[in-house]
């Protein structure tokens, strides 16, 4: 399960510096729809470094009797590389899905972040621990044992309002988390970068004070080229 990636590790810093709102103008320029709605990270980043990296799927399903789950959590994060995110569905059920002990299993094993859209124990641990978690729901005792188990690994989920796929490239920082499609990422990247010189540009022109039809200019050239 140890993810290849698509992007290269300069690639990756470079969407880790950038952050979330270059890429979704660059993909709502070329009319991808992959921004999640409602994640934020337990800890806001301020200064520290964004996430981006590789996306290993995990899907939970309710118990349908006395089965077994397909994995555990802890062995996801083993064998999923150093650098990967692992993103979550759990259909935003209100108990938890994670803890302290997986934050320090995350940590140990270097996953970049993890990505639920469901609930979350061990608030101030998994804070001590440093992992990044992005969460559509708050922390909970309501505990998640017996009611869902993971039933596949590495397969399309729906995941908070998007399709996210296996080996898609997950960015994700104060504002939430957008996905690159990876059958798409040639072409997102070359419209991110050309977004990060069009935001220099507008910054210039605003601290120069430049008439407003300049910026106008400037924000329907944002909108419309395509590259």
């Amino acid at each position: 399960m140890t993810q290849n990636t698509i992007a290269s590790d300069s690639d990756l810093q470079y969407l880790r510096n950038t952050g979330t709102g270059v890429v979704l103008d660059a993909e709502t320029r070329l009319g991808i729809n992959a921004s999640t709605k409602t994640l934020l990270p337990i800890q806001r980043f301020g200064d520290a470094p964004h996430i981006a990296g590789p996306v290993t799927t995990v899907r939970f399903l309710p118990k349908r009797s006395s089965e077994k789950p397909l994995t555990s959590m802890y062995e996801i994060m083993q064998n999923s590389g150093a650098g990967s995110v692992i993103v979550v569905e759990g259909h935003g059920y209100s108990g938890h899905l994670f803890g302290g002990n997986m934050a320090h299993m995350g940590i140990q094993t270097g996953v970049e972040a993890v990505l639920l859209d469901s609930g979350y124990r061990d608030y101030q641990e998994i804070l001590s621990y440093g992992l990044n978690l992005f969460s559509s729901k708050k922390e909970t005792v309501y505990p998640a044992v017996g009611s869902l188990l993971i039933s596949e690994l590495d397969v399309p989920i729906n995941f908070d309002g998007v399709q996210v796929r296996p080996g898609d490239i997950a960015i994700g920082d104060d504002d939430g988390v957008i996905f690159i499609p990876q059958e798409s990422y040639t072409e997102v990247m070359a419209n991110v970068r050309d977004m990060a010189q069009l935001e220099e540009e507008m910054e210039r022109l605003i601290r120069e004070k430049q008439p407003g039809h300049k910026i106008r200019e400037l924000l329907a050239t944002k909108k419309n080229r395509k590259v």
